[in-house]
């Protein structure tokens, strides 16, 4: 997927990357992007980032099931550039709530979070670009960009050929108590990966979910 770039609105790129659980920059229903917008990146507690995907059957995610890629650029003339790869993991859907409503095709849920040392590598990015606002001001062009990499793999029985009729529904919750915002409705796994949409996509091995 093509890096999110923005001077101006970190909390809202930010926001968009940790939602694109399998990557789909246009992919967004315009219904949600509004809520989207309110995912304040200062006040974010990582702790409660919530992921939801429902898989289409023959396609599972691998053990790092995404890998979001932050790059921060302190701008102004100065050489400090901070990367950091934040790892969304599967978890226990189970231990998730409140969990969207399936859609009506056959499928498996996919949950996903940042464990302990993700929670403690994004705390250390924010509290770092904290630290330039603070020297250099509010107005100074710092620059961000951020690209997410799905890990997917497909079961031996599925034919690349079948990942042209996939479909992949996904949302989104980073506070308690909060309804799961949709991210993606039934969207085309071709559009939302160059490697899905290729013999590119690995096989599974044990270890996948």
């Amino acid at each position: 997927m093509t890096p999110l770039q923005s001077a101006r609105s970190p909390s809202v790129w930010l926001a968009l990357a940790l939602a694109l659980v399998l990557g789909a920059c246009t992919q967004i229903p315009l219904r949600s992007l509004w809520q989207l917008r309110q995912l304040d990146w200062q006040q974010l507690d990582p702790a409660m980032l919530q992921a939801w995907a429902y898989l289409p059957e023959g396609i599972e995610a691998r053990p790092d099931a995404a890998v979001i890629i932050v790059k921060v650029e302190r701008g102004n003339a100065a050489a400090d550039v901070l990367e950091e790869r934040l790892l969304l993991r599967p978890v226990d859907a189970s231990a998730l709530a409140p969990r969207p409503e399936a859609p009506s095709r056959r499928g498996k849920w996919l949950a996903l979070s940042l464990d302990a040392q993700q929670q403690a590598r994004f705390h250390a990015l924010r509290a770092t670009t904290q630290s330039w606002k603070a020297q250099d001001g509010a107005q100074a062009k710092r620059k961000l960009s951020i690209s997410l990499e799905p890990q997917m793999c497909r079961r031996a029985a599925t034919p690349p050929q079948a990942l042209e009729a996939m479909r992949l529904s996904a949302w989104l919750r980073w506070q308690a108590q909060q309804a799961p915002v949709l991210l993606l409705d039934d969207a085309a796994l071709t559009d939302l990966s160059e490697r899905a949409a290729s013999t590119a996509m690995p096989l599974c091995t044990d270890g996948a979910h």
